[in-house]
């Protein structure tokens, strides 16, 4: 790899991470104006709107008017819900945590307190679901919900594949780089959560919960559902647990395999999305076994770029070769075309 093979490589990597700080930055600055949290249906336009963008920044045409600017600003938000919705996937984030990990947001899930003391929903669940107190249906129930979310186990069309491509499509027409979809991007994989075991063959997306994993060894801890559930039993919470979310509306079934089993998917009109204090991450009680203080520590310096510092990143961008800077530039005169390093950086102010 030559120089400015390189060059380009890591200005990928800048820009991508000036991106998401700022996206991530501005989900926090809108969730601070938002003591109940967002729903669904306005967190793209609230995190859009703390973004703070000049329509030079992202428009092909700056000069754009009327409905052509609607479906620019339209296009925009469009591209900041997928962006925010691919952030919720369990995935790598050691260089660069999440807000869930650094402790600035907290995933709730519309009416569960409300569901898990409704007994009728329970009445024809497993007996172990019907007998438990409410507190701990919620527990697990939200449990659960976090496993679909962080496989994006979620029913929202931005993550489909029609979806997607309409997006893309219309950020293609509409906006700037850095803040269209390329057509060398591939879109998120969305998965679907089974009660059941694995098998051959099955869809590497596929969430399966069965009485032998991770959600299934945590039901059978004696200080759960008591000491004598075994592996099938387990399974039939499991199934019982999906079947009374799906009937509630919380879930959406999807898909049902060769089998009968019911696939189903968290609906993101579910979703609320809260702030978080920052001082600790986001639980995995499901893999986390000791001090949980100590495995969700917060790393302070993501935690204070997203707070304090993300927005102020807007503007900046690479290119790999000096020339493909402006000598002189005013904010949002950036380049159009795919991003690189730049020899100098230029600040796009």
């Amino acid at each position: 790899m030559d120089n400015r093979q390189d060059a380009s490589l890591q200005a990928g990597h800048f820009n991508d991470f000036a991106q998401v700080a700022q996206i991530r930055s501005a989900l926090c600055s809108a969730l601070r104006d938002q003591p109940d949290g967002l729903s669904h249906e306005r967190v793209a336009q609230e995190v859009t709107a703390a973004l703070g963008l000049e329509l030079e920044e992202y428009a092909q045409h700056p000069g754009v008017k009327f409905s052509q600017r609607d479906m620019v600003e339209r296009a925009l938000r469009a591209v900041v819900e997928y962006r925010l919705y691919s952030d919720l996937k369990r995935g790598w984030r050691v260089t660069m945590p999440n807000m869930e990990q650094v402790g600035l947001l907290v995933v709730r899930y519309v009416d569960l307190p409300e569901i898990a003391a409704d007994a009728d929903s329970w009445a024809d669940s497993h007996p172990a679901l019907v007998t438990a107190p409410p507190e701990l249906r919620e527990e697990l129930a939200r449990i659960v919900l976090d496993e679909f979310r962080r496989v994006l186990a979620i029913d929202v069309d931005c993550l489909t594949q029609p979806g997607f491509e309409r997006i893309q499509r219309e950020s293609r027409q509409h906006l700037r780089d850095p803040w269209l979809i390329n057509d060398s991007e591939r879109p998120e994989v969305v998965g679907t959560a089974f009660g059941r075991s694995g098998s051959a063959g099955a869809q590497r997306s596929d969430l399966n919960l069965s009485g032998r994993s991770a959600l299934g060894r945590y039901l059978r801890r004696p200080q759960v559902l008591g000491p004598t559930l075994k592996a099938d039993d387990a399974q039939a919470v499991i199934i019982s647990l999906l079947g009374v979310l799906g009937s509630v509306g919380t879930l959406t079934e999807v898909v049902t395999d060769s089998a009968g089993n019911a696939g189903y998917r968290l609906k993101a009109s579910s979703i609320r999305w809260t702030l978080g204090d920052g001082v600790h991450g986001a639980e995995d009680p499901l893999r986390r076994q000791f001090d949980s203080e100590t495995l969700a520590r917060v790393n302070p310096f993501f935690r204070d770029l997203y707070r304090d510092g993300g927005l102020g990143l807007a503007g900046l961008y690479a290119r790999e070769h000096t020339a493909q800077v402006p000598p002189r530039s005013t904010r949002g005169s950036a380049p159009s075309g795919s991003p690189g390093w730049g020899d100098p950086l230029r600040r796009d102010r």
